[in-house]
């Protein structure tokens, strides 16, 4: 991952840089970033598909979608949680959401907080 991140021709946007690490680090599934966690415009061609990927692209692409963003919502929030010590009040206010917004959908996803 460090290889494609270094190979990358990086213009001027540093949004994309931060944007490709913020996805990479919630996508980790261990202490270290892999290059299947990048975007593919970053890892190039030759980065593995994960096996949930793999399942994914054999979806319509309306539900492999879905299933994607309630992943990746579920990963995000979580660590945005755990990162405010399940406090969702203080996660709300640093994720820009309302606070009622959050609880519903930590709800929906079935993530504990601190205020449960």
């Amino acid at each position: 991952a460090r290889r494609a991140l270094l190979a990358h021709d990086w213009p001027v946007n540093v949004r994309e840089l931060r944007n490709a690490l913020e996805r990479a680090v919630v996508l980790a599934e261990g202490d270290a970033i892999e290059l299947s966690d990048l975007p593919a415009s970053i890892a190039g061609a030759s980065a593995p598909l994960r096996p949930a990927d793999a399942a994914l692209a054999e979806l319509p692409y309306a539900d492999a979608r879905a299933r994607a963003v309630e992943a990746f919502d579920r990963s995000f929030l979580a660590a945005a949680l755990e990162r405010q010590g399940g406090n969702v009040s203080a996660t709300a206010r640093v994720l820009g959401l309302h606070r009622q917004s959050l609880q519903k959908l930590l709800r929906r996803l079935e993530i504990g907080s601190r205020d449960d």
